[in-house]
């Protein structure tokens, strides 16, 4: 067992945590100003160069058994998700009195907290805001079914709201309000882009089409991380 009590990390370039194991305790920890490129994200194993990448997490959490993650502060993070709570387990997670603000949109898709599984993630009294993503969520991500989950008394306001996937969930006395007003987390691109643009103009791809004169004529070229050359 794992306890991890009044921690603080900041400015950590990739995931902040990740965690594996039994009955971990997480309480009263700070995470704030994590991965600004999403390196966390960046071409896993097992994904294929043109699919989607693996999400950055700030804390990962995955298949780890019974854990329970109270009284966290999670601000200004750059990863698709501030925790991974859900995976294989006979023992749900609990993510329960916790606070989540501007997980930021450099990678798309996400949520504050991605939770799944059979039995599902638990979400108790956690405060939700100020983000394009999604506040909680039980997602299909996961191949165990995503059933028996419990997300109670929960608020979130300015987000894209509570993503509810699966059976059998209790979902009671959460109140949500106010959408994003930054729009839903749509970012431009799914993996990191800190590279110079210029430095990588010879790898390029050109459209070639017709224009009336029946003339070849080439359409803006780009190079592979998007940028027009």
């Amino acid at each position: 067992m794992f306890v991890i009590d009044d921690v603080t990390v900041r400015y950590s370039d990739g995931p902040a945590l990740m965690v594996s194991g039994e009955q971990t305790r997480m309480t009263d920890c700070l995470f704030e100003w994590n991965d600004w490129t999403t390196v966390g994200g960046s071409w896993p194993l097992g994904v294929q160069p043109k699919g989607k990448a693996h999400r950055a997490t700030t804390v990962w959490l995955d298949d780890t058994e019974g854990a329970i993650l109270s009284r966290l502060s999670f601000r200004n993070n750059g990863a698709a998700q501030a925790i991974n709570a859900g995976g294989r387990v006979n023992k749900a997670a609990i993510v329960q009195m916790c606070s989540f603000e501007s997980q930021l949109a450099i990678q798309d898709d996400g949520a504050f907290v991605e939770g799944g599984g059979n039995p599902s993630t638990v979400y108790i009294r956690n405060w939700c805001s100020n983000s394009g993503k999604a506040a909680l969520r039980w997602d299909g991500y996961y191949a165990a079914n995503v059933t028996g989950g419990v997300m109670l008394q929960n608020v979130a306001w300015n987000t894209s709201a509570l993503v509810i996937k699966g059976d059998l969930h209790n979902v009671s006395q959460n109140t949500v309000f106010d959408g994003a007003d930054i729009t839903a987390s749509h970012a431009a691109h799914d993996r990191p882009r800190y590279q110079p643009t210029r430095q990588f103009n010879c790898l390029v791809s050109v459209d070639w089409c017709w224009n009336e004169d029946i003339q070849p004529k080439s359409r803006p070229a780009h190079n592979i991380y998007g940028q027009p050359v």
